[in-house]
């Protein structure tokens, strides 16, 4: 498709970001909403990296799509408020998680900012990350980030600490 064709269905670069950027999300959202209805802040966040999977299996451009959001943000900054503006839907929800852990218990409310953070840069860094290898290995490497948050990724006892450099 050339630049002139897709001009005659978007009057702009921005509107052609912002319809995509909308559709990528419309397909993640759903799935999402079911994956937020957990009982806690951490089988929340197991199911929202669950939840991913099917999607990156039917649909492998979606990752590479939303891999690519960020570098494009700071390559057109016009376009930063677009991505911003159709993803503050996702970022809510994974908030509400958080508030969610919160209120539970789980973290402290001063964390709650910085498990946020994490966990959006978890997504968007296992986003990237799939982009790059055989698809098929995304359901062990849920299992791994659960196994993680479950805090049965390491084994007890095996505390081992590296000497600080001086």
């Amino acid at each position: 498709m050339t630049t002139a064709a897709i001009y005659l269905y978007f009057e702009s670069k921005t509107a052609l970001y912002k319809a995509t950027v909308r559709d990528a999300y419309e397909e993640l959202l759903p799935r999402y909403i079911v994956a937020a209805r957990a009982p806690s802040l951490r089988d929340g966040f197991r199911a929202v990296l669950a939840a991913s999977a099917p999607l990156h299996g039917t649909d492998p451009s979606l990752a590479a799509f939303f891999s690519a959001l960020p570098l494009e943000m700071r390559r057109h900054p016009e376009l930063a408020d677009v991505i911003r503006d159709e993803g503050s839907e996702v970022v809510g929800l994974f908030a509400r998680l958080v508030e969610m852990g919160v209120e539970g218990g789980e973290i402290s409310a001063s964390a709650a900012p910085q498990v946020l953070s994490m966990f959006l840069a978890c997504v968007l860094g296992l986003s990237v990350y799939i982009t790059a290898i055989d698809g098929s290995q995304f359901n062990s490497i849920i299992a791994a980030f659960s196994a993680l948050i479950d805090g049965s990724l390491f084994k007890p006892g095996k505390n081992v600490c590296l000497p600080r450099k001086r």
